[in-house]
């Protein structure tokens, strides 16, 4: 499996047949009463891509949709619910990579836990991949669970399986998994990292660059640090990006080429030789990025970063002082 190609969407409407093959036949209505579910910020209707292929579904519920037989139950969320995988395209790790992305995308929602559920007696392959992945069960034993609902097309669906609960704490490094940082990742990477066009010095640093170096945070935005060539360089790769274009901005305190991009839904920030006025006021030189990044592997992407020492130094200067805590501690471990 090459995960360069794998992708994890919001579903379409345009993806309905293939999701009506997965799933089987008279399933469309529920695939478009889950479309329309996720038209509000409680349920997400996502599809795994290998390439343009759909390849599986899952849904991820933050609250359960009003039609649902157990609305009213506040617990156990968020949850997983019908996650499924192309018959022919079972047995390749793909499941892994769409509970982990998952899980990215509740972390990103500052959850600390994921549930699922399963029944052990027909699926025991699904439960062993859960267990595997660090889910553990609630129950001793499996229970019988009843659910119904009708679909949009007026088609009365119930049924009655042997159920599992499942539970896994999530930390704050699975937002990196988010698919929505993973594909801005991807494309920082391809366009500022591209061969065929002129070496581009920059780092990525703030939380997501501490969250890729094991540093116990959540990674919200992303941020670009580079020299004021490179960040109107860095501009011109990401032009459909741009929602602020790169400009001077200067201070009390600090002075830079900021620009602003939004990718996949995801804020990154471009800054191009960050100075700070020193107590005398005089700008302090720009850091040297080469003397103070180093590279880290990451779902098949090479990744510049500004090293945890300087991130620390920085963190004391700024007076942030609970983050650079936490850049000591992972400096500790290692």
């Amino acid at each position: 499996m090459n995960n360069l190609r794998i992708t994890i969407r919001p579903a379409q409407p345009a993806d309905v047949p293939a999701l009506t093959t997965i799933k089987g036949p008279g399933s469309e209505a529920v695939h478009l009463d889950r479309l329309r579910d996720a038209q509000t910020p409680d349920t997400q209707y996502l599809v795994l891509l290998d390439g343009t292929e759909v390849a599986g579904f899952a849904s991820l519920i933050f609250r359960r949709p009003a039609h649902w037989s157990d609305a009213a139950d506040t617990t156990r969320l968020p949850q997983i619910v019908d996650l499924q995988v192309a018959e022919a395209r079972r047995g390749q790790g793909l499941g892994s990579v769409f509970i982990r992305a998952l899980e990215g995308i509740a972390a990103s929602h500052d959850c600390t836990e994921m549930y699922l559920a399963v029944d052990p007696l027909d699926n025991p392959r699904a439960q062993a991949l859960y267990l595997r992945l660090g889910y553990q069960p609630l129950q001793a034993e499996p229970y019988r669970a009843e659910w119904h609902f009708t679909d949009s097309a007026g088609v009365y669906h119930h049924g009655e399986e042997w159920t599992i609960d499942m539970l896994k704490p999530i930390g704050a490094a699975q937002a990196l998994y988010d698919p929505r940082r993973l594909g801005a990742l991807r494309m920082l990477h391809d366009r500022l990292e591209d061969p065929a066009l002129p070496a581009l010095d920059w780092a990525l640093t703030g939380s997501t660059a501490l969250a890729l170096q094991g540093v116990d945070v959540v990674a919200h935005d992303i941020d670009v640090q580079t020299d004021t060539e490179g960040a109107y360089l860095a501009e011109q790769r990401l032009v459909e990006f741009v929602v602020t274009p790169v400009r001077e901005v200067i201070s009390q305190h600090m002075r830079s080429h900021l620009g602003k991009l939004e990718i996949n839904g995801i804020q990154v920030e471009i800054m191009g030789d960050i100075q700070k006025r020193a107590a005398d006021g005089r700008w302090d030189e720009p850091p040297r990025l080469e003397q103070n990044k180093q590279w880290v592997a990451f779902e098949g992407l090479r990744l510049p970063v500004l090293a945890l020492e300087y991130e620390y130094r920085a963190y004391l200067q700024m007076g942030r002082l609970e983050k650079a805590e936490r850049i000591r501690q992972r400096l500790e471990q290692r």
